[in-house]
């Protein structure tokens, strides 16, 4: 097997173990600041997944429940978490048609399968891309309508974090006026919501399946072109051949 095949392979291995692997991990998460959990030797964490639920951690404390147990009773439809069926599909549409990128490493020189195998991952790579991208774009909306960040409330004399807070992919929330452990904290920051370890996995593979793609179409021109001047060199070779027996 030559390199291109193996780091074709390699690369689409990968990606699929990273998109598949991210549909059972947190795509968004709150927590305390590194600073705040240095200083108060404490833990708290917010993880949400695809699946529509959310595991909540107070240091020793772990208790994960569906979305829909946190979803306000003033109105309940406000909270819908649709969006992560969306985004669910466009992940498996990505995974499903990343798979077959697999085979390819065995047929390189065989383009006429090698082309629709890299439609099939330029596909894949956009549902992917797509997935992260349209998951950050509609994450806040609903997460801000909730009854409650998670199943488990953090400390009174914490600086106090509510859903309404939430009003974009990426945040922060700076310690509470007055709170004694405000001088400790150089950045000022309590809290910090970000996507978590499933998103940047997803688009991690949609990158993946890209370079792989594109790597593959590069060498397939240069085989191309290789076979093109090897096929000159060889007429020119047989005209001259020719011609010197005439």
């Amino acid at each position: 097997m030559r390199r291109i095949e193996i780091l074709h392979l390699c690369l689409t291995v990968v990606a699929v173990i990273f998109a598949a692997t991210s549909i059972f991990l947190p795509w968004w998460s709150l927590h305390l600041s590194p600073e705040a959990k240095t200083i108060l030797k404490s833990e708290f964490r917010a993880d949400y997944t695809l699946l529509k639920t959310v595991s909540s951690i107070l240091d020793n404390q772990s208790v994960t429940v569906n979305l829909t147990n946190l979803t306000s009773t003033e109105d309940p439809n406000a909270s819908s978490f649709g969006f992560m069926d969306t985004t669910l599909y466009l992940v498996v549409g990505g995974l499903v048609f990343s798979v077959p990128m697999i085979i390819g490493a065995s047929v390189l020189r065989k383009s006429k399968y090698l082309r629709f195998i890299l439609i099939l991952g330029y596909l894949s790579s956009v549902l992917l891309l797509l997935s992260a991208i349209y998951f950050n774009s509609e994450v806040a909306t609903p997460i801000s309508r909730l009854s409650k960040i998670g199943a488990i409330n953090a400390p009174e004399e914490w600086t106090p974090i509510n859903p309404s807070d939430i009003t974009s992919a990426w945040g922060s929330k700076a310690v509470a006026t007055g709170s004694p452990i405000l001088s400790w904290l150089s950045s000022g920051n309590f809290w910090i919501w970000q996507p978590s370890t499933g998103w940047y996995l997803a688009l991690s593979a949609s990158l993946l399946v890209a370079v792989s793609a594109l790597t593959t179409r590069l060498f397939m021109e240069q085989e191309k072109k290789l076979a093109m001047r090897t096929g000159v060199r060889n007429l020119s070779a047989d005209t001259t051949l020719t011609s010197k027996k005439q």
